[in-house]
């Protein structure tokens, strides 16, 4: 072995379980190899870093087989000095073709070999490093990893894992924010055996674990079975996403560098957030799940298709919504969960869900919102199970009043916040517009008004309302008439004369009367098809707005 620490041609030795070896590439000049400048790659895309006459020491477990060709190429291209393949697997080696693409850009080709452990590599690479600042260069060299990484396809947590351990030279392990054990990197065997798979020991010991005393510039400090770990929190603004934890060791390796870690672990958590958001960040409850979907929390496809898939739903299927709203009998006030036993609402639920056992239930402040995978039921026997389920809550629970408002039915998890507006507002329309109806109120006899409230400032609308129902409201108002009632009668009637003189208790010769002086009025012919239209419009924009004031 020469004195820079690697070896000359045809040279081969073992050194603690570590096999150095140059490879035999015909016509190649060992000479030309650079030992001043090296560099470390894990992965194939955004090695931006490397440059001309590069020592570069590549992980080739790292490098998936079929994309090896491309990437040493590229390599190659870049007029390295010279090329060391660490790994640790003899049956995942280079093949003929690698070593004829070496030969032909006349690339020196190095091997180290170990069957155990990354760990070895770093040692012994270390004492090559001529660098007056080993420290620096290898911070400065994980980094340059890790800001490749953010935006490569090759992305994993095994590679963030093992590259952090490869370079801090310890176990490193990263956990979610419930404190399970996501991954690790491996070098004591034995160890990981007898402790890593349990997580009771883990969640034992971070089960005190907070911002105060969790911080990136001063870490949590846990044992188990004597040996030291250090936690850092992977910060997402204020809030803790997951935990990166090392096992200390500094009597074999020297002090950890907690002011590096804590600067490089934005760049990790980046890595985290842009290809592992669900896993480790975040792993929503049902409930959360439910509740991003129905208030349309969520902004990206791909995150609510991953969340989806997490909670074993399926993306495309007809559903609908359905609200069971609570009230109180005696003054009819929205009943929050304070004013509410939290047993009754639960006790609700567990109901509901026992009568429809594959919906999804969000239990909100003084109701309850159903997700129903919508049927030929949906629009004629679903209103009279409904009916029955009111019935047989009436009946559990006297002190309470209860109504549903029911979505139109939609095709997709992204649609469902369109649903769960429909029924918040066939609730809403539905009390205030169908006071005889039975305590059901659906979305598509509400339609109409869900229109005119979307265009309830439409300059044109308001022009119809002003030269209609207004007009009529005003002579009302100064001449003490019932105009407004008897249009709102006829209406409810279809316009037909003998039930709504008959429903008004008046002589059919006083509606007549009453309608002569409405078209006057309003100067249109209520015998004329428009005019019922623009009448029936003009009522429901007098409710919308009555209840916009």
């Amino acid at each position: 072995m020469n004195n820079q620490g690697l070896l000359c041609e045809g040279d081969e030795m073992q050194l603690n379980n570590l096999e150095y070896k140059l490879i035999k590439i015909n016509n190649v000049d060992y000479n030309k190899c650079n030992y001043e400048s090296f560099t470390f790659l894990f992965f194939l895309e955004n090695n931006f870093w490397v440059k001309n006459n590069d020592f570069v020491f590549v992980v080739l477990k790292y490098i998936p087989k079929n994309l090896r060709n491309e990437f040493f190429k590229s390599l190659c291209n870049k007029n390295i000095s010279a090329c060391c393949i660490i790994y640790n697997d003899k049956n995942d080696f280079l093949d003929s073709s690698l070593i004829n693409l070496f030969e032909f850009y006349n690339v020196p080709l190095f091997s180290i070999y170990s069957e155990i452990t990354d760990e070895l590599f770093t040692k012994h690479i270390y004492n090559i490093i001529k660098e007056k600042n080993k420290a620096q260069f290898f911070n400065q060299q994980l980094k340059n990893n890790l800001i490749a990484l953010m935006n490569s396809t090759q992305i994993s947590k095994k590679i963030l894992v093992n590259i952090l351990g490869f370079f801090l030279q310890r176990e490193c392990f990263l956990l979610s924010k419930q404190l399970n054990l996501i991954h690790h990197s491996i070098y004591n065997i034995s160890f990981l055996e007898d402790n890593l798979y349990n997580n009771k020991d883990w969640k034992q010991n971070l089960s005190n674990i907070n911002n105060d005393n969790c911080k990136p510039l001063s870490p949590y400090k846990f044992y188990i079975k004597d040996e030291e770990f250090l936690c850092f929190p992977i910060n997402a603004y204020s809030n803790i996403l997951g935990y990166f934890c090392i096992k200390n060791n500094h009597f074999l390796y020297g002090q950890l560098d907690i002011p590096f870690i804590a600067d490089i672990l934005p760049n990790f958590t980046v890595c985290m957030i842009n290809k592992y958001k669900n896993e480790l960040i975040y792993n929503k409850s049902l409930k959360e799940y439910l509740q991003s979907v129905l208030y349309g929390l969520f902004t990206e496809e791909s995150t609510i298709k991953r969340e989806t898939e997490y909670f074993n739903l399926k993306y495309n299927l007809d559903r609908y919504v359905w609200i069971l709203k609570i009230e109180n009998v005696n003054n009819s006030q929205k009943i929050n969960d304070n004013q509410m036993p939290i047993s009754i609402i639960n006790d609700i639920k567990n109901y509901l869900q026992n009568c429809f056992k594959d919906n999804l239930f969000l239990t909100e402040k003084g109701q309850i919102v159903s997700i129903h995978i919508k049927d030929e039921k949906h629009n004629r026997m679903m209103p009279e199970k409904l009916q029955t389920l009111i019935y047989n809550l009436k009946h559990q629970y006297p002190q309470y009043e209860f109504i549903i408002g029911i979505s139109r039915g939609y095709s997709d998890i992204p649609q469902l916040k369109y649903a769960y507006q429909d029924a918040i507002f066939s609730l809403r329309m539905g009390r205030t517009y169908c006071p005889d109806n039975d305590k059901i109120f659906c979305y598509d006899d509400l339609l109409i008004y869900h229109f005119l409230h979307q265009q309830k400032d439409n300059p044109i609308l308001e022009r119809l309302y002003l030269n209609t129902i207004s007009k009529i409201k005003a002579y009302d108002y100064e001449k003490q008439e019932e105009l407004y009632l008897t249009i709102n009668t006829l209406i409810k009637y279809n316009f037909n004369l003998k039930l709504t003189y008959e429903q008004l208790y008046i002589h059919r010769n006083t509606l007549y009367k009453r309608i002569k002086k409405i078209e006057k009025i309003i100067g249109l012919s209520m015998n004329n098809a428009e005019t019922k239209l623009w009448l029936q419009l003009g009522i429901k924009l007098d409710h919308i707005y009555t209840i916009l004031n």
